[in-house]
């Protein structure tokens, strides 16, 4: 029993210390199952103590909903967990007040209950605590009007507040708002900037690339702008992120925001590919096999091909040519 308690101390003090300021509860989760199983414990010894405790703390209740929802040591129960949200939410604890607004949304799709009060009321309770992620919901309910009056100028200002609090999942939205002038001036110089550091801070790089090449073709950047997205870049790219460096050889590539250089273009292709960017080596691909920007070279060409998980056809247009 005293081996349990010390290693459910433990729990909480990590929990304090380290996993309290993740806001959404499936980061929590997974720290937890990782924490766990790192440590060799027995989640179910864990959580069997953790509910038998007589005087649970805010702590304590908030992590019991963790458990029931992931099934830590238990079966999984969404509508328990968020019974333990919702205790520790008006026990006055802030990182409850986003997972009891969560699983109430959850509520609503699963079982056609209508929770809307809660979920709003629980999400600006986050956000009125700081909490990035019930910002940015609270900003998606205005603009959408979700069971309130829209107001686009609102749900930009909360999406807005999240940004400058840090958010890197508030770099697409605040792009698309700055794009279509939705809740604010339209803004392609920002709509851009932001879609980049959205790819490359934030990991949303699934057909951003087409994305960016358009507004970069619809806007005319002063010098001062070009060159801001171009040092952006080019920070990251030295920092061994593989969009950045695939994108710093479009840009080189295509004479965008810097004059054309092939031999750059393939440098970045080259390192981006090398860190494992698909996109970047059929790229390497194409200037090998046509002597762009490098020597031509059919042995690497080939060589990389054979590596390469890119549809045989668009590959065969690649050689055709050349062979």
């Amino acid at each position: 029993m005293a081996d349990v308690e010390q290693q459910l101390e433990q729990l909480v003090l990590n929990f304090e210390l380290e996993l309290s300021s993740l806001e959404d509860n499936q980061d929590v989760g997974c720290h937890i199952v990782n924490w766990i199983a790192h440590n060799q414990y027995d989640a179910t010894n864990i959580f069997t103590h953790l509910s038998n405790i007589k005087n649970k703390t805010r702590i304590h209740t908030y992590l019991i909903g963790i458990f029931c929802e992931f099934g830590i040591g238990t079966s999984s129960h969404s509508t328990l967990a968020l019974s333990y949200y919702y205790e520790a939410a008006q026990m006055g604890y802030e990182p409850a007040y986003y997972s009891t607004a969560k699983l109430f949304g959850y509520q609503d799709e699963l079982h056609s209950k209508t929770n809307a009060e809660q979920v709003i009321f629980w999400y600006k309770k986050a956000a009125d605590v700081g909490s990035m992620d019930g910002l940015l919901q609270m900003g998606a309910i205005y603009l959408e009007g979700y069971k309130v009056e829209k107001d686009e100028i609102k749900g930009f200002s909360y999406i807005q507040n999240a940004l400058n609090r840090g958010s890197t999942k508030a770099f697409l939205p605040i792009s698309n708002l700055y794009r279509y002038g939705i809740g604010t001036a339209v803004d392609l110089y920002l709509a851009v900037y932001y879609l980049i550091r959205s790819a490359i801070e934030g990991g949303n790089t699934r057909g951003v690339e087409f994305k960016i090449f358009i507004l970069l073709y619809e806007t005319n950047f002063d010098r001062a702008q070009g060159q801001c997205i171009f040092k952006y870049l080019e920070e990251f790219s030295f920092k061994n992120n593989s969009f950045a460096q695939l994108f710093l050889g479009n840009l080189y590539r295509n004479g965008l925001l810097v004059k054309q250089n092939f031999q750059k273009a393939y440098f970045w292709y080259r390192k981006s590919a090398y860190g494992g960017n698909g996109e970047a080596r059929t790229k390497v691909i194409k200037f090998l096999v046509s002597g762009t920007g490098t020597m031509k070279d059919m042995h690497l060409a080939i060589k990389l091909f054979a590596r390469t998980n890119c549809p045989t056809l668009k590959m065969q247009k690649i050689f055709s040519n050349h062979i």
